[in-house]
């Protein structure tokens, strides 16, 4: 059983082999049948994670995307970088993930990415030796609270002062989504193992503390500009409606 027991939480180091597993367990199916031939989740990426990134821009970039699964992110926006590393700590996943890129792009965008393996916990990279590092829903899959905010950490020092960090999380002011989880830990159905909702003010001052200076927020709730008449009390809407949405996060900047 993943995630919590009927008398309690697991133990993290339990928590954390049954993610390793289930992510090793998803490796196997993703190569013809994962979410990158899903409209609906690649249109809340849109919504929230590529919207960050592109505010971030990517020319001439070195990217670190952490927390890599599926490389939909490396498939659509690789190319525009300088460089882009995927870094994940399964490397079930890693390999299914390097051979369905190899496969999907021409030779001449092959280089583009590097795979590698390791805990985001202690990053193998020099400090200040990225532009740009991205994660997307995949912080959230580590059991432990602690080795979380190393992560935060970690991705602070191997930015370059100025650098950015777009980061997307769930989101535990989405009420369906947060009863629905918390019913997937307790029967232990959740895909993936585990998951820990963050709220957005949560993230904010994590990123905050770990050096970092929030610039922008989105969500897959952000709504496109003339949905509704634009004024001041429909922008103020539009605004706090985005709170709520099911995916969310942050642009930041690495404060010097």
């Amino acid at each position: 059983m993943f995630g919590y027991l009927c008398h309690g939480v697991q133990k993290a180091e339990t928590v954390k082999d049954a993610v390793y597993s289930a992510y090793s367990k998803y490796s196997e199916k993703i190569k013809l049948n994962g979410y990158r031939h899903n409209p609906v989740y690649v249109a809340s990426k849109a919504l929230a994670d590529w919207y960050l990134m592109s505010e971030a821009g990517l020319s001439e970039k070195r990217v670190l995307n952490i927390g890599c699964a599926e490389p939909i992110d490396e498939l659509h926006f690789a190319e525009l970088c300088q460089h882009w590393i995927s870094f994940d700590i399964n490397t079930d996943v890693l390999a299914v993930a390097q051979e369905i890129y190899r496969e999907s792009v021409s030779i001449n965008r092959q280089d583009k990415v590097s795979f590698c393996a390791g805990d985001a916990t202690s990053l193998p990279f020099p400090s200040a030796s990225f532009d740009l590092a991205v994660s997307f829903s995949a912080i959230e899959h580590i059991p432990d609270a602690t080795d979380r905010l190393r992560v935060f950490c970690e991705t602070a020092r191997v930015l370059k002062p100025g650098g950015h960090f777009a980061v997307t999380l769930p989101n535990r002011w989405n009420i369906p989504w947060k009863r629905w989880l918390d019913k997937a830990l307790r029967e232990g159905t959740t895909e993936f193992g585990y998951a820990y909702n963050y709220s957005p003010t949560e993230l904010k001052r994590i990123l905050i503390q770990t050096g970092f200076e929030p610039i922008e927020f989105s969500s897959d709730f952000r709504l496109p500009y003339r949905v509704l008449p634009i004024d001041r009390a429909d922008d103020a809407l539009r605004n706090a409606l985005m709170y709520l949405g099911e995916r969310m996060g942050y642009l930041a900047r690495r404060r010097p």
